[in-house]
């Protein structure tokens, strides 16, 4: 059976206008995209690019307002693991960009690290409209960036990449930022692409952000998503599996 697509399923634009929350349409596309998904990977593991020799301190954190307030942000409302975790996402992202030569704004891409993960967060009172936690967060941020104001096509793109992060598929065709945002989520959420990266860099990128209780978090947070948003995608591919895949992840918290 030839499934129907939902190209804009994720995007910020259907975010907005579905509050997150699944259509049929859109759980044929998240369909469609696992099994394009497991396929590339199965591809990759017979030929990849590996990253073998990287100093991880040479990753410079830049140093601007927008950071800056993602940061205060991240501090204010979220958990430890939470934070450490919203680090790491950067880090893979950016190392896999360096092991397949993708260029991005390495701005962007930490601003949209610091805040995909924001409306996990107990801390905020839950928006009727809002069945996703990555509209909470992509709204969060824009605010923010907003009041700094920050370049509204930078703030889009910011937007786009978080909104877009817990798609099974982020070709980069939709951004490098946003591409890189799902890789290096997925890297550390269920081990995705690991391999594509040396393990004694992946200790340096662990010894500056620890993974303590990491797994434990995570799925508590993903539990928690699924009794308030039955209807968006974390409830759709917890009830699929994902939990399973967070604890087979190779790491040991």
């Amino acid at each position: 059976m030839k499934l129907p697509i939902a190209k804009k399923m994720g995007s910020l634009q259907w975010a907005n206008k579905t509050g997150g929350k699944l259509r049929l349409i859109d759980k044929f596309e998240i369909a469609r995209q696992s099994f394009i998904a497991s396929r590339l990977a199965r591809q990759k593991s017979d030929k990849f690019n590996k990253l073998i020799s990287y100093d991880v301190n040479s990753l410079k954190l830049p140093d601007t307002m927008a950071v800056k307030s993602a940061i205060n942000l991240l501090e204010k409302l979220s958990s430890p693991e939470i934070i450490m975790h919203s680090y790491r996402t950067y880090y893979w992202g950016a190392l896999l960009a360096k092991c397949n030569k993708i260029s991005f704004d390495s701005e962007q891409l930490l601003v949209a690290a610091l805040a995909h993960d924001l409306g996990l967060s107990g801390n905020i009172e839950v928006v009727k409209e809002d069945h996703c936690f990555t509209l909470t967060s992509a709204k969060l941020i824009s605010k923010k960036l907003t009041a700094l104001n920050y370049s509204p096509e930078k703030t889009h793109n910011i937007c786009e990449a978080i909104t877009r992060h817990i798609n099974p598929l982020v070709p980069i065709s939709n951004g490098a930022e946003a591409h890189l945002l799902n890789a290096g989520a997925m890297l550390d959420v269920i081990g995705s692409r690991i391999n594509e990266i040396d393990q004694a860099i992946i200790n340096d990128v662990l010894i500056l952000h620890p993974r303590t209780n990491f797994k434990n978090n995570i799925t508590h947070c993903f539990c928690q998503q699924r009794k308030i948003h039955p209807g968006s995608r974390i409830a759709l591919l917890g009830n699929n599996g994902l939990n399973n895949l967070i604890t087979r992840a190779p790491f040991e918290s």
